[in-house]
């Protein structure tokens, strides 16, 4: 009984999304997008870059002003996580809003990309919803040249790839279906919460059944995202989109990470940053002010802000890639997590201590550096207790910061610690005096960088 009344909604959304009345573009609406230099392009050729807003929390539309304010900020874009398998609510229930949000769009001259969202589920999918959702949505707006479809955000439980063959299964089906009640349309793929080995991505690719030339990979900032994988991506001859760039900087107290979005504009892969359009978010959030402060910028496609290609590097992470000495190594589910998973950029690793107080991690630069924050992101086994030294020689240490009182960084979504010293040496010790809880201490990456000439 249950599935024939699920059959049944499904059948009449689909009826709905056939008989749907607006068929009328606006007369500024974009034309399809296309691939080009290994990106997602616009219809004029250039770089989408975005922002977003999530209907799927309440249903609730952003007011009007919001999304035309996106153009003032250099942008072409606004991803949309239209709704999410864990709301309560059937895949569908959000037609009219969404409509709503698809045709502002148009009349801005705005690129929409729409996506099923996961809430606090992410890491997994509900096929059924996925099905009910693309079925009601995807002929429903085939004939909006500007609306780019992405399948699922973050579908799989270990974040990158290679995905399992579930999720693979997912995606091909739900590609197949789009193509066929929308034949037009763009369509991104996998939506990883990282871009790391390129390998393992044409791995993934090469057990779907995709006609590429209006298809492209979509990725997120978060764990290995680099230069290097984004060239190598262009270099083995695949278009991607970073479609949710993180907000949170490591060398910065803002709110905008310059660093990611220069990543993006240096190697020319179109991105939508993880800002969301409440009314004023652009600017209290400082969007615009850390641009301008970074002298970071890019040719916009609307206005005259930002003024175009800079010189803006950011900061490098000093302890990037570089030797590690520890006191201990924990061994989970097999696996020794090692020091070196501290300093190897990717904060989808972790070096774990044994389950004891009192343990160390050091970095050895190579050579005498100059540095003045040291960023330390914290699985939840943080140090409440802990002191930072430095040393020439291994054998004198001198503390030059610490705390007594540590939260990890005390905020749930970013879980990172930022701490201002002033220093030269060649090595950098963290000595952990007190664990917050009986398990050994854990972080994802130990990052030390020079900001004194940004």
């Amino acid at each position: 009984m249950r599935k024939i009344i699920s059959h049944l909604i499904l059948f009449s959304l689909f009826i709905m999304s056939c008989t749907h009345t607006k068929t009328i573009n606006p007369e500024n609406s974009p034309r399809r997008p296309c691939l080009g230099n290994g990106t997602v392009l616009t219809s004029y050729g250039t770089m989408l870059r975005g922002v977003y807003w999530s209907l799927d929390e309440k249903g609730e539309v952003p007011d009007r002003e919001s999304v035309r304010e996106i153009k003032d900020f250099g942008m072409n874009a606004l991803h949309v996580y239209a709704e999410r398998h864990d709301s309560g609510v059937p895949a569908g229930s959000y037609v009219e809003q969404l409509d709503t949000i698809v045709q502002w769009c148009g009349e801005d001259g705005l690129y929409c990309v729409i996506t099923i969202g996961c809430g606090n589920h992410n890491g997994m999918f509900d096929i059924d919803f996925a099905r009910l959702f693309w079925n009601t949505y995807a002929p429903r707006y085939k004939d909006k040249p500007w609306v780019i479809y992405e399948i699922y955000n973050e579908p799989y439980t270990k974040w990158k790839p290679p995905y399992d063959k579930e999720t693979l299964a997912m995606e091909q089906e739900m590609y197949h279906l789009i193509r066929k009640l929308a034949p037009d349309t763009m369509i991104l793929l996998f939506s990883y919460a990282g871009l790391s080995d390129t390998r393992n991505i044409i791995t993934d690719i090469k057990q779907l059944k995709v006609d590429w030339s209006n298809a492209a990979v979509a990725f997120h900032g978060y764990g290995s995202i680099t230069s290097e994988n984004m060239r190598k991506m262009k270099e083995a001859g695949l278009n991607s989109i970073c479609t949710e760039l993180p907000i949170s900087s490591s060398f910065s107290d803002e709110q905008v990470n310059p660093g990611h979005i220069y990543m993006c504009e240096k190697n020319e892969i179109s991105w939508l940053v993880f800002i969301q359009i409440k009314k004023g978010y652009l600017d209290s959030w400082r969007f615009k002010q850390e641009i301008d402060k970074r002298n970071l910028g890019w040719t916009p496609d609307f206005g005259k802000w930002p003024a175009g290609p800079s010189p803006y590097v950011p900061p490098l992470n000093l302890a990037l890639g570089k030797r590690t000495i520890v006191s201990s190594v924990e061994n989970y589910k097999g696996s020794d997590l090692l020091g070196t998973y501290a300093t190897d950029g990717d904060d989808n690793t972790r070096w774990g201590s044994g389950f004891a107080d009192n343990q160390y991690i050091i970095v050895d630069f190579e050579k005498s550096v100059h540095f003045d924050k040291v960023v330390i992101k914290w699985e939840s086994q943080y140090a409440v207790k802990y002191d930072i030294l430095i040393s020439d020689d291994m054998d004198n240490w001198e503390r030059i910061s610490g705390k007594t009182h540590g939260t990890g960084g005390g905020n749930p979504v970013y879980n990172k610690e930022r701490i201002s010293v002033y220093a030269t040496a060649r090595y950098l010790k963290v000595f952990l005096k007190k664990r917050r809880m009986q398990y050994g201490f854990s972080m994802y990456e130990l990052e030390v960088f020079d900001t004194t000439n940004d």
